[in-house]
């Protein structure tokens, strides 16, 4: 992914992710989130971040 040059597409990079809270539990993995954004905007030129935080038991209750 850090080579697609991303200042030649319109409208810019799009990056979803779905994540559970148990990845994002402990203050490494936040960081690890936060230096993730970081790179994709400042270094890959990223345009939009959506991150979906959700537990498989919710996924199963809603049926996603």
């Amino acid at each position: 992914m850090s080579k697609l040059r991303t200042n030649k597409i319109t409208g810019g990079v799009l990056l979803n992710q779905k994540m559970t809270p148990q990845m994002l539990s402990t203050e490494e993995n936040r960081q690890k989130l936060e230096l993730l954004i970081k790179t994709f905007f400042n270094r890959l030129h990223g345009y939009h971040v959506q991150y979906n935080i959700v537990s498989k038991d919710y996924i199963k209750i809603v049926g996603v």
